[in-house]
Order: structure tokens, then sequence, then C-alpha cells
């Protein structure tokens, strides 16, 4: 076992016309093709989104980050017209799947190893508009138990906008100039902690620092040492030094809406978000019922998400939870730590007050213009995601932008992380959700990873708990001081509660 850094301190043919939306990426018209009857078959759709980047090829005139984006397209099927659904085995081989009309912007598509899903992105550098037709990825439908294409057979495809997190050396911590909450920090200079590698790292001890993760009604953040303590962290947690991708918005309200639309009656009533205290006065716009929920804001944060709710999500979508450590390279990337500092680089913060345009159209904008973030209760609830991205002419800091282009990684709703800062959160792998959750009586509808964090000691009940998770990047009722990158006031919080400022962000791991 290796140990990479020095110690880390914690301080304190079926056509569907149903068209489904990850922000404004549509996957449509839809259509199956038997392939090798027996074996596999063609799925067929149109994708297309907006603002789309790739700027990490060799060239002149490129300018950091280095990094694009990317949609992560998986399929659902049924074999009983849609009553029931499950997640689709797609081809290991990235030259089984491929795109017949690019419309003059070339597409490479990358299968996961675990036949889960597709990336696909961009061939070459530029930026603007995809829009490809004819993609087709091959089904290797033998794989999940069927002998043949019958009309009864529908299937469903399903994109979400994720942005790729290069690997490489980054910090994490903020200590030069104020203490943020719970910080991380090295234990041999005080300074932020950088990450080189994957391999073991070492927690707590030392007599620099204390934990101090107390905020300002004296409510602990739970991490389990003391300064004193040797605590490891293990080789597979995932530290954010390799290459992942993560969601570029937090999960919206349509996407939660077609993921209930997925599940049979019990998971969904498990998953189902309506029931919560106060849902709609708290912008929360998910209604109607099994097997039909809607939403009239399907680009809305969705709040009121627990950490069950967020990870059967990861689960069902072949993705998996963010680490803490991940969540701070999402938004420093490899850039110097700036105190104080939020998710888009400085401590310049200004928050949305109001809306122009018609609130919940998709196209709406903030009031006031300058606005890049939404907390401290300026609108009772979440907003669109990348609703500052509209008016910022490119400009980071006036977009709410992470150094890689994530969105709203300060503001809008927490983001639910796994935690470095308690054993149950130590002893997460890094595993990816394989599609399927729990159909056991009376635990129907939860993650079924081993490894994730409020797992079940009968691990048949799956996820059912929260603990090892935590909070990082506060919410839209929240002070300007908990949205600061570094600050982890409620990092090792347990807490299983759908609050109406909860959200969730998945990752995966890149290879």
């Amino acid at each position: 076992m290796k140990l990479c850094n020095r110690l880390l301190l914690l301080a304190m043919l079926v056509v569907i016309p149903r068209v489904l939306h990850a922000n404004d990426l549509q996957a449509k018209h839809v259509a199956l093709h038997e392939g090798v009857a027996g074996s596999y078959a063609l799925v067929e759709f149109d994708l297309s989104w907006e603002n789309s980047w790739r700027n990490d090829l060799n060239g002149a005139g490129q300018a950091a980050p280095y990094n694009f984006d990317a949609a992560w397209v998986f399929v659902k099927f049924s074999t009983d017209g849609g009553t029931t659904w499950e997640h689709a085995s797609l081809s290991a081989n990235s030259s089984d799947h491929g795109v017949s009309n690019d419309n003059g912007v070339p597409a490479k598509l990358r299968a996961a190893s675990d036949r889960k899903g597709v990336f696909i992105f961009r061939a070459n550098n530029g930026a603007g508009t995809n829009a490809w037709q004819g993609v087709q990825l091959r089904w290797i439908y033998s794989k999940d138990g069927l002998a043949s294409i019958s009309s009864a057979v529908v299937a469903k495809v399903i994109g979400i906008e994720m942005v790729f997190i290069p690997s490489g050396n980054f910090f994490v911590g903020d200590l030069s100039a104020h203490p943020v909450n719970g910080q991380f920090e090295d234990g041999d200079s005080g300074k932020p902690f950088e990450i080189t590698c994957e391999d073991e790292i070492k927690l707590g001890g030392g007599k620099k620092g204390s934990l101090g993760n107390h905020d300002a009604k004296g409510m602990a953040s739970e991490d389990d040492f003391d300064g004193h303590d040797r605590e490891e962290l293990p080789d597979d947690f995932p530290k954010g030094h390799a290459a992942f991708y993560a969601m570029k918005y937090e999960i919206t309200q349509g996407q939660y809406a077609d993921f209930l639309n997925t599940l049979t009656s019990a998971q969904a009533a498990r998953r189902a978000l309506s029931g919560s205290g106060d849902y709609s006065a708290f912008r929360g716009t998910i209604s109607g019922g099994y097997p039909v929920y809607a939403t009239s804001a399907p680009e809305r944060a969705c709040n009121f998400t627990s950490w069950m709710d967020g990870a059967a999500y990861a689960d069902w979508a072949g993705l998996r939870p963010m680490t803490e450590l991940e969540f701070e390279k999402t938004g420093r990337g490899d850039q110097s730590v700036v105190s104080g500092e939020f998710a888009w680089g400085n401590t310049s913060i200004t928050s949305q007050t109001g809306h122009n345009g018609t609130d919940g159209s998709g196209s709406e904008t903030a009031s006031p213009a300058t606005a890049n973030a939404n907390f401290d209760s300026g609108i009772n609830g979440p907003v669109r995601a990348g609703i500052y991205a509209a008016a910022s002419g490119g400009d980071r800091a006036q977009a709410g932008a992470s150094y890689y282009g994530v969105m709203e990684l300060s503001g809008n709703v927490f983001e639910r992380v796994v935690t470095v800062g308690n054993s149950a959160g130590r002893k997460f792998d890094g595993t990816h959700g394989d599609g399927r959750l729990s159909t056991k009586p009376g635990f129907e509808g939860n993650a079924t990873n081993k490894d994730w964090p409020g797992i079940d000691s009968q691990s048949s009940r799956g996820v059912t708990g929260a603990k090892g998770a935590g909070l990082r990047g506060g919410g839209w009722k929240d002070a300007a001081a908990l949205l600061r990158l570094a600050d982890r006031t409620y990092a090792a919080t347990t807490d299983d509660q759908r609050a109406n400022h909860y959200g969730f962000r998945c990752v995966r791991t890149a290879w």
C-alpha cells in the first residue's frame, strides 16, 4: 500500500415520441432496429444540446482548462409495452457505436466497460451546438435475458450533460487569510493540502490545527478524529486526482420526474418527493403519480432530495456519488487557492432576487442581471440550472461556473457528497450504479451498492440511511459563508432528511 502525500489534517423498431431532457439536452426520434437476431439491436436516435465545447487537443490558440463537455447516454427498455423498465446492456466496444450525420461537428463515442452507457462528445476542438442525427448504440440484448426483439419491446434513451474533469494535482483547503470551518490543511505546513495521486492518504494527527467543525449554532460536523488520531483514506476512495466526469448541473426536476417514470409503483412511492412537507411552497413542481409524473419547471434544480433519493438516482443512471475531495477539484481545478473563494474562483458574489421572463419556462434569466448565485433566501427555493450563464458573456464569475465549467457548485441547492470525515464515508470505493434498484419488499427503490454511504447492515435492503454522507456548497436559503468552496461546516453531518435546500449531483470515474 503506497502513501502518496504528507499528512492531511482536517482543521476546522419501436418509436418513442417522448423527449427526455437534461437541461437543454434532447434525445428524440428513438427507434429500435434488429442487428444480429438473438444477439443485439441498434438503438437509433437524434441527440442535441447547446453551449457544448472541447478544448483539450494540441493546437494553437487554446486556453485553459483543456477539457470538454459530454453527454452520458444510457438506455432503459421495457418488454411489456412500457409498464416496467430495465437497464440495457450496451456494447463495451466503443467502435460498435456511431453517428450517421454529425452536421459538421464530428462526434466521438466512448463506451463504459461495465456496459451501462456511452459518453458522446466532440471529436475536435470547438464550441457551439451539437446536433447529431442517427446516433446508433449497440444494445447486447442477449445479456439482458432477451432472445429477440418483439413488438412489445420499447426503449427510452436518457442523456445527462456531464463535464470531463481531467486527471492531475490540485489543492484542497483554504487557510491563506481567514479559516473556513473544518477545512483541509497540510499537517506539515498548515497550508492548503495538495492531492498528488489516488493512493492512500493519512488523515488527522499532529499539533497543528483542530477540527473546529462548528457553525454559529454550535452544531458539530461529526468528523470522527480529534487532531491526534491517525486515520487512513484508502487507495480505492476517489480523491479527485484521477479523471472523472461530473454532472454539469444539479439533478433537475425534469430529470427526477423521468427517473420516477421508469420505476415500479412501489419504487416510485418510496422515491417520490411531492409528499414532502411544504414541497410546492419552496418551488417544487413535480406532480402526478405512478406511472406518470410531470413537472411545470423541468429545468429547475430538484430540491427536497435526500441522500437516499440521490443515491437511488445515481444507481439508476449508472453513475455514483461525488466525494468531497472531488467537489473541490471540480470547483478549483489545478489553480492556486484564493482565500474565501466561491466555486468561480473569487470572493465576488451577488444574490438573485427575482426573474426576468417567465419563471419556469427554461429561458428565464436572473434579476439583477449581475447575480451569480442563489443564496440567503433571495429566491424562496431553487432556480433553473445554468441560469447565470445567459448574461455572463463567457465570464466565469458572472456565470457562477467552476474552473471546468460545472454550474452552481456554490448555492442553489446543497451538494450531497461522500465525506472523508468519518469511517462510514471512508469505506466508499467509488463503484458505479448498475441501473437497477432494490425490489426487496419494504425497501423497494433503494440504491444497492454495498460500498455507498448509508448501506444497510443487511445489504439486500440497500441504502437506507445517510451515515458517511455530508453536505458541501450551500443552498438557496444559506448565508454566503456556507457557499465557499472550502467550507466543511456540514461535510460530515449525517442527515437523511428531504430538506427544501438539499439537492444532488452525480459523477462517474472516467476510465
